[in-house]
């Protein structure tokens, strides 16, 4: 299973990796064709916002895969330094739970909204794409988050001592 993850995580980071590639290779295009050739592409503010929107929540979710969120070191050092290690570990479930019953919330309410824009066919207003393109990049990355989170539990339950990596 672990070994599952690790590929899902390195493929999403291959991703990302990609998504950032196209959105330098379309901003550049905009700027060129924009000063340039005089020609402004319609298309391309919208295209990056959607790329900005989807980098950024499953980026969120690889970084709750490689334990990279924020989280009071201090008291982390603090518990592990004297030998609270069941006391590091219930505080390592309960944020992990927390994150799970919030983003399965958020990721409720995104498909709920995607579903809406699906059923009124609503669009863009500049290049008349679908509405729910955007909200899709903000669901996939909650429901990411609590299946990591939830591996993340699991880990910690199994006491292997490193939930976040």
């Amino acid at each position: 299973m672990n070994r599952f993850f690790k590929k899902v995580e390195s493929g999403i980071n291959g991703l990302l990796g990609l998504m950032g590639f196209a959105g330098i290779a379309v901003m550049t295009l905009g700027v060129f064709t924009r000063y340039v050739l005089v020609i402004p592409l319609n298309w391309s503010d919208e295209f990056l916002r959607t790329m900005f929107v989807w980098s950024y929540f499953i980026g969120a979710a690889m970084m709750v895969a490689s334990g990279g969120l924020m989280r009071l070191e201090l008291l982390d050092d603090f518990l592990t330094s004297h030998g609270h290690h069941t006391a590091k570990k219930v505080i390592g479930i309960f944020v992990e739970l927390c994150m799970v019953g919030f983003f399965s919330f958020m990721a409720y309410y995104a498909f709920q909204l995607i579903h809406s824009y699906i059923l009124k066919g609503t669009t863009s207003s500049t290049s008349n794409v679908p509405a729910w393109v955007l909200i899709l990049g903000m669901a996939i990355g909650f429901g990411l988050i609590v299946i990591l989170s939830i591996r993340n539990i699991i880990r910690y339950l199994r006491d292997t001592g490193k939930a976040d990596s």
